[in-house]
């Protein structure tokens, strides 16, 4: 039997990386076809999301949830605070999160994917969590950017 590895403790971003990572190169492997014909976005995703769900599953990290173009939470309208301390109502491309129900650690991972032909203002409009911009974080926010 699998030890979930967040029973009653929080969960570290050391833990986080090594199931990115597996799904993620799981995924290049996979869907080297797809990325390099110009696949959509959205498909992409899908196909991300389902292999970050069952590296989540081999881990053991029970109550979270892998889910695609996800905009709620608990009910309402998903949102992140902003650099300037306001309320952006935002839509994850990848998101694993407790769906509000572990309410001290809910969301634990976002992906937000781009293709490589999308401008620079294509590739950074919109609102990111403000721990993206902090530089020591950078590295988990953007994987291949």
């Amino acid at each position: 039997m699998t030890r979930a590895i967040n029973e009653g403790v929080r969960i570290d971003i050391g833990e986080l990386a090594p199931l990115f990572y597996a799904a993620f190169e799981d995924f290049l492997g996979q869907e080297a076809d797809n990325i390099t014909n110009g696949t959509s976005e959205q498909n992409l995703c899908g196909r991300l999301a389902m292999l970050l769900d069952r590296q989540r599953q081999e881990v053991g990290l029970v109550g979270y949830f892998v889910d695609t173009e996800y905009n709620r939470n608990g009910g309402k309208v998903k949102t992140i605070i902003g650099e300037v301390a306001q309320t952006i109502t935002i839509r994850c491309d990848i998101i694993v999160h407790s769906r509000g129900t572990i309410f001290a650690q809910d969301n634990l991972l976002v992906v937000e994917m781009k293709r490589s032909n999308h401008t620079a203002s294509e590739k950074n409009k919109g609102p990111r969590p403000t721990s993206c911009h902090d530089q020591a974080n950078l590295r988990r926010c953007m994987v291949g950017r």
